[in-house]
């Protein structure tokens, strides 16, 4: 199934116009195609606050509810930009599987079949903004256990998922003991992945962080007879899943007795009825499970193209990268990262935003994914 990939960053003055702008060069991008639906659509806003964003997402949703089936929205600006739209593609009439546009209690979701094969592509998977970090994640998985089990899927059948986190590395203070919101999130993850067995590994993902938006999940999973699915790593780098407690930041929820560690793959290897792809994780300067010692954001860019290059598969090397995403701490250093970047993916489709990364020391993360 050929997949097509598509970004544009709208530097436009007000968020109407932004998204407008956004819409009328993905019409342009698929005007040669019968029917395109997007398998994955996702904008980049700037917001001050979670009230803005959610005024921002409604309208962003009623703009486009005669364009894309459901898109999430993020609280990441790009770099040189008010607005950022990334999309995955597919002609419906030529791709040879039948696609269900569905949801549960209010969430859309889209499902592929071919052959007994499913794929399942999910997005803004949330919760509420007036309950904590901690219940945020709980709905947002409880929602997303509940679209894969209306398929038969469970979550050791997430391929990709991308977690996206307000204010990753923050710190709050309960009863004198203190607990972060990424390590709060990844107790609640390892709760809730509990319920399987991943015997082809955890998914490829990203965890980044986010200036508003709460806790936003995406995921992508498959279940058939076709499919293989192969969790590569890095030998340069230790498995996130694997990370010793010195490296976890903050006290564990009360449900557990010691910090959950990162549940996923460095990367993910997927060959299914539907095609094959390499998906990168988020990936940034780290060496065994420690960052580099430097704060300068070429030589972090460097360290992280290499890692990713250590994650070719089964003859991917011989494939150009669809799309990637970079993601800077500071935007003030997001231009000479993205152009060092470009210099190894070439002129492909890609995103460069502003999204604190998982650790305070990390300025630069980049994920990727080659579909061949």
């Amino acid at each position: 199934m050929k997949r097509y990939y598509f970004t544009h960053s709208s530097d436009k003055a007000g968020r109407k116009q932004q998204t407008e702008d956004c819409i009328r060069q993905y019409k342009s991008f698929t005007e040669n195609m019968k029917t395109p639906l997007a398998l994955r659509c996702t904008f980049f806003i700037d917001a001050k606050d979670n009230a803005e964003y959610e005024r921002d997402k409604d309208l962003i949703h009623s703009m486009t509810e005669d364009t894309f089936f459901f898109p999430a929205v993020i609280g990441q600006p790009p770099i040189d930009a008010g607005m950022a739209l990334e999309c995955v593609i597919i002609d419906r009439r030529e791709a040879d599987a039948t696609v269900h546009l569905r949801s549960i209690e209010g969430q859309p979701y889209i499902l592929l079949e071919k052959d007994g094969n499913k794929k399942l592509y999910a997005s803004g998977i949330c919760g509420s903004f007036s309950s904590s970090i901690k219940e945020q994640s709980q709905r947002a998985f409880e929602l997303a256990d509940r679209i894969l089990q209306q398929e038969g899927l469970e979550f050791s059948d997430i391929v990709r998922q991308w977690n996206y986190i307000e204010n990753i590395t923050k710190t709050v203070q309960l009863e004198s003991e203190t607990f972060q919101h990424y390590q709060i999130f990844n107790d609640v993850r390892s709760m809730y992945y509990a319920r399987s067995e991943f015997k082809n590994g955890y998914p490829a993902a990203t965890g980044i962080g986010m200036d508003t938006g709460g806790i936003v999940l995406e995921i992508i999973a498959g279940k058939g007879d076709d499919l293989e699915v192969i969790p590569i790593d890095n030998p340069n780098q230790v498995s996130a899943h694997r990370y010793s407690e010195q490296v976890l930041v903050g006290k564990e929820i009360e449900e557990f007795d010691q910090k959950s560690t990162p549940k996923f793959e460095r990367a993910k290897f997927v060959n299914s009825a539907f095609g094959r792809t390499l998906f990168i994780s988020g990936t940034a300067a780290i060496r065994g499970e420690n960052t580099i010692p430097s704060y300068h954001v070429i030589e972090q860019t460097r360290i992280t193209i290499e890692n990713i290059q250590a994650l070719e598969y089964n003859g991917s090397h011989e494939h150009d990268y669809s799309m990637y995403r970079l993601y800077v701490k500071d935007p003030a250093h997001g231009v000479e990262s993205h152009e060092h970047a470009k210099k190894f993916f070439g002129n492909i489709p890609s995103l460069a935003l502003k999204g604190p990364v998982c650790r305070d020391n990390l300025v630069v993360e980049i994920e990727a994914e080659k579909a061949f």
